[in-house]
């Protein structure tokens, strides 16, 4: 919803504080998933099985050789976002990024969550959280790819939009 948001709004006047609000909305979303809303353990946890919640969350039914999805909050994609918000916030500041740019900031942002979680003991530091994080980030950029057109990409907002 918030990508349609910004997409509609993209070529108007209110699209900056649109894009900021979102970007806030976001940020205290992601912090209150991964850090606020829990309480400190006594010992500090991880797991760098890759994949592992991934298997444990996937159930194959022995009736016709399919696939139940047990778990689906494995596959929450937090780092979505991610994905398509900073292209444009760099867009909404005159300035390009590469995809794989934006990947690389997805996977930082996982990253640095991941150590916050385990150095505080707020959380599991989980390899697959970053990698499925990752994912989600390179999914939101090409859900920006797609929806945004190539031509607002390219080139920098006019000046009434910055």
């Amino acid at each position: 919803t918030t990508l349609v948001l910004l997409r509609r709004t993209y070529r108007k006047p209110c699209f900056p504080a649109a894009l900021w609000a979102v970007c806030a909305g976001y940020i205290f979303l992601l912090l209150y998933a991964t850090l606020l809303s829990r309480t400190p353990s006594d010992v500090r946890m991880y797991r760098l099985e890759p994949f592992a919640s991934l298997k444990g969350a996937l159930e194959m039914a022995e009736d016709a050789g399919t696939i139940r999805l047990q778990a689906p909050q494995v596959l929450e994609g937090l780092c979505v976002p991610v994905g398509y918000l900073l292209p444009l916030v760099f867009l909404q500041r005159g300035k390009r990024i590469r995809f794989w740019q934006v990947i690389c900031a997805g996977a930082a942002v996982s990253a640095i969550i991941e150590l916050t979680q385990f150095v505080t003991c707020l959380g599991m530091l989980e390899l697959d959280d970053w990698l499925l994080n990752t994912m989600g980030t390179a999914l939101g950029g090409l859900l920006y790819r797609k929806l945004f057109p190539r031509d607002a990409r390219e080139c920098a907002l006019p000046a009434m939009y910055r």
